[in-house]
């Protein structure tokens, strides 16, 4: 019946190695190009309310500069309640056709956004009939006609903070705020919080391993409490993202849950310890537990979130005195040598620090990302890696059944490794049409460009656009729009030479590398790349269509080699191919 727990390290080993990976990936598929710009800084700030100063003309030179993110009750005005008003002028070096979203995280208590005058939207709902919704991150599409003549763009914020606040709760108070082009925000947005969605998939893997082995071992105590920990731990990280509306769309309840993880994670982690170590349980230790356990309760049977949101500063010091306890606790256990009380006594410091600084977070005495889930990484890996040291100590004469379980763990270890090649390989590709995508194309052009340099050979790139379209999206559809683009893959595919590298840049556009090609080069071979396209035929709805390019291509040689980098070669051949199709399109611009 002692199996399945021989594999528990190497069980951790894997599911960490997962966790890692995935966090890598996301931050490997940061979206490329230029980056939204950040709202981040001074807002115009003015208390009480009047709609006409969500117009861009509104003078707003005498209002108070206040920082964004920050509670405003933490700037000089806790005093006051209500509605409120922020405002911002933002210059957009985009083109006026590209769109444009703002992003916008947690702004506390409910607010309304209006860009150039125009209302976008909001979270939650404001006086006369208010509801209280902070929590969520939200994208809005910026509209074209709300662009100033210079380009620029008016956000205001309508804020509205419920009475009886914190200091730190009124308006904008953390997460992102960021306006751009909506590719890059979406793609931000999605994997913002792709490394918290990891840590939730180790927590609960962890947790349901060791529930197992409490189910198949009635006498091992110790492995359910920290499966049950693992997993108020996962929900509670689950439950700090954004990935949680996607599961259950309100704020309420979804608020409700995550207290009363804040109550439920320290009862638990004590009794854990104290089964840990075969004490029994001190009086004052059960104390703490019974009325951590009684506040969740209040917290989540008490109509509305009030209740709930004042016991938050008692409970969260209740959390911090039970991790202290926890830590205090081991102490003499650590100093009799035992290992598992030097894991176990670096996770309770980890949460003690990590709750101390999310404490000072969510008052808003400073801004930055919340860290208690890495606490519980902390805290989770230490005592799971207890755990496992324990077992191997009692279990050593169990070598034969060991090595079976090794090589079945490591058996499954080289398919999570097989896997997250074939993921790895998925992620440098587009999706549509199976060419090299935008990060892939940026790593390659890197490479090469430093290839470039150490040879002293020259180095050019194409930028490829679909001339008109948009037009063969409104007239045939965007089923027809993707066969285009397919086809224009496939003609480029088989058209470069087999130095060079092509790959989708994004919408319509395409990239092609060409490596140790000069001037002359570089023009041929673009040109006999917009030949063949337009010479090539494609059918959609049962009839030929013409489809034809525009190419700007941009070349380093010479001196510039060491002197300019990617990026301005990329601008160059961008604004190349815009003068090709200035000229009339289904042209090859070249600059130098």
């Amino acid at each position: 019946m002692v199996t399945p727990a021989l594999s528990a390290p190497r069980m951790w080993f894997v599911l960490g190695v997962s966790a890692v990976l995935l966090s890598g990936t996301a931050c490997r598929l940061a979206p490329a190009g230029e980056a939204p710009r950040t709202l981040a800084g001074p807002w115009k700030f003015q208390p009480g309310d009047d709609l006409t100063w969500a117009r861009p003309e509104t003078d707003d030179r005498a209002w108070t500069d206040l920082q964004v993110p920050k509670s405003w009750g933490r700037q000089g005005f806790d005093h006051i309640f209500g509605l409120a008003w922020y405002r911002t002028r933002v210059s957009l070096p985009w083109p006026a056709n590209e769109p444009v979203a703002l992003s916008l995280g947690k702004i506390d208590s409910a607010y309304e956004v209006y860009v150039g005058g125009r209302r976008l939207g909001g979270v939650g709902r404001l006086p006369p009939s208010p509801v209280m919704e902070y929590d969520r991150h939200r994208i809005y599409i910026v509209p074209a006609s709300t662009r100033e003549s210079d380009g620029s763009i008016v956000i205001a914020l309508r804020v509205w903070r419920a009475d009886g606040k914190s200091a730190g709760a009124a308006g904008p108070v953390e997460g992102p705020f960021e306006v751009g082009p909506i590719g890059p925000i979406l793609e931000r947005d999605k994997l913002a919080e792709s490394a918290q969605l990891a840590l939730v998939l180790l927590f609960v893997g962890v947790a349901l391993f060791h529930l197992v082995l409490r189910l198949l071992r009635p006498e091992a105590a110790a492995y359910g409490w920290f499966g049950l920990l693992a997993l108020e731990s996962a929900v509670y990280a689950f439950l700090r993202t954004q990935w949680k509306y996607m599961v259950f769309d309100d704020f309420v309840t979804l608020k409700k849950i995550e207290h009363l993880m804040i109550y439920l994670v320290p009862a638990t982690f004590l009794q854990f310890l104290w089964v840990f170590f075969s004490r029994p349980v001190p009086g004052s230790i059960r104390l703490l537990q019974v009325g951590l356990l009684a506040g969740g309760a209040v917290a989540v049977f008490t109509p509305g979130l009030e209740t709930a949101l004042g016991l938050l500063p008692g409970v969260q010091v209740a959390a911090f005195s039970a991790a202290g306890a926890g830590a205090v606790f081991v102490v003499p256990f650590i100093r009799a040598g035992d290992p598992e009380a030097r894991l176990l006594g670096l996770g309770a410091l980890a949460v003690v620090l990590t709750i101390g600084s999310d404490f000072l977070v969510e008052r808003n005495f400073y801004v930055a990302p919340r860290t208690v889930i890495y606490g519980f990484a902390v805290l989770v890996f230490g005592m799971s890696l207890a755990l496992a040291n324990r077992f191997h100590r009692v279990l050593a004469d169990a070598d034969s059944l060991r090595r079976e379980l090794e090589a079945r763990v490591e058996s499954r270890t080289q398919e999570l490794s097989a896997a997250y090649s074939r993921m790895e390989e998925l992620a440098l590709h587009d999706g549509l049409t199976g060419l090299l995508n935008r990060r892939a194309m940026l790593d390659r052009a890197r490479a090469g460009l430093a290839q470039a340099r150490r040879r002293q050979t020259s180095f050019a790139l194409a930028m490829i656009d679909v001339d008109h379209f948009k037009a063969i999206n409104d007239t045939h559809g965007h089923a027809t729009g993707d066969d285009v683009l397919g086809h224009v893959a496939r003609v480029l595919s088989s058209t470069v030479r087999a130095s060079d590298d092509v790959g989708r840049w994004g919408g319509e556009e395409f990239l092609v590398l060409l490596p140790e090609a000069d001037a002359a080069e570089a023009a041929a071979a673009a040109e006999r790349l917009r030949h063949q396209i337009a010479t090539t035929e494609f059918h959609a709805d049962a009839h030929q269509a013409a489809v034809t390019v525009s190419i700007g291509v941009a070349i380093l040689e010479g001196p510039r080699l060491e002197t300019t980098g990617l990026d301005v070669l990329i601008r160059v051949a961008d604004a190349a191919l815009y003068h090709a199709k200035a000229q009339g399109r289904n042209r090859v611009i070249v600059s130098g």
